[in-house]
């Protein structure tokens, strides 16, 4: 932290350094962002050597050396854990289900909403009339009223959801 401090007091007297400085961070934002699906702050920005000597001496940013830097970051990796752990259950890997499966109930649920798996899907509207209708021949074709009922529900057919 005292490096940070120290990097923000040397470029604070010097406009073009706080340009760089700004334009570095927000690089670093979207690509943390669209890479880790996690959410930095300039001041976490101002932790990371990259962002540091790209600041200092118009360097490009290595997107290896940032992304991998970010991991050492407090608050992060579990930041990272997190969105592994998320991305891993939407994949249906066993070890994932494996590790939720192991907690109590209680925790179970509690842990589900802090990864943001609500258990709800998005429907998929039909696009054409043609569509709906090859929705219903699938669902008449079906055997049992229950399966049939199952269908009409999860597809949106005949205003059930």
């Amino acid at each position: 932290m005292a490096d940070a401090d120290n990097f923000l007091a040397t470029i604070q007297g010097d406009d073009r350094l706080k340009a760089r400085f700004h334009a570095a961070s927000a690089r670093v934002i979207a690509d943390v962002k669209r890479h880790l699906n996690i959410e930095l702050t300039e001041a976490q920005c101002s932790q990371l050597s990259g962002v540091q000597l790209a600041t200092l001496t118009s360097e490009p940013i290595s997107d290896f050396a940032i992304l991998s830097e970010v991991h050492d970051l407090a608050g992060v990796a579990e930041q990272v854990a997190e969105a592994d752990l998320r991305y891993r259950l939407e994949q249906g890997e066993e070890s994932a289900h494996a590790e939720i499966a192991a907690l109590p109930r209680a925790d179970r649920m509690s842990r589900a909403r802090q990864l943001g798996l609500t258990g709800e899907t998005t429907r998929r509207d039909p696009t054409s009339v043609a569509d709906e209708a090859t929705l219903v021949r699938q669902c008449l074709s079906l055997g049992s009223p229950a399966a049939r009922m199952d269908f009409a529900r999860r597809h949106g057919i005949g205003g059930l959801s």
